[in-house]
């Protein structure tokens, strides 16, 4: 991961790009999730896992990390779905 990655569909899946393995130390990936006309924007965890407590994924609710944080998830799961309160 490096720099930010913009998705526009209104669909879609992505990964950080590790695959089965491990992420890599000190990965900072960014996704800039912004569909045209999009009021809200939803996102379901098919898989989850960092090191508790050290290792987050940070959602926020606007288009840098300026914006209010959703949530920083740590740990793993499976399932949970985030939502934004705008597009």
């Amino acid at each position: 991961c490096s720099g930010t990655l913009t998705f526009v569909a209104p669909t879609g899946k992505f990964s950080d790009g590790s695959g089965s393995d491990y992420y890599l130390n000190n990965s900072d990936c960014m996704f800039l999730i912004q569909p045209p006309g999009a009021t809200s924007i939803s996102l379901e965890f098919l898989t989850f896992d960092t090191e508790v407590d050290f290792d987050f994924v940070k959602i926020y609710d606007g288009t840098t990390t300026s914006a209010p944080l959703i949530t920083p998830l740590t740990g793993n799961g499976t399932g949970q779905i985030i939502t934004s309160t705008g597009g």
